[in-house]
């Protein structure tokens, strides 16, 4: 589970390291869930298609809860 909710910056690295989070994850058969993206991040999520691959929600506990 990953936790956007305090980031206000990401680069490219960022970006690639989240990559290579979700690699590792379909290696193990494992689902990446994340939340707490700002509009921005949750929209570079989407045009980047990186959304395709995780789950994204609002808040910790609705990503807690499947919802």
């Amino acid at each position: 589970m990953l936790n956007f909710s305090g980031v206000t910056y990401m680069n490219s690295t960022g970006i690639a390291l989240i990559v290579g989070l979700l690699a590792q994850a379909r290696k193990q058969k494992r689902r990446l869930v994340t939340f707490g993206l700002s509009d921005h991040y949750r929209e570079i999520f989407e045009i980047t298609r990186l959304s395709d691959f995780m789950t994204l929600y609002a808040s910790e506990q609705a990503a807690l809860a499947g919802e």
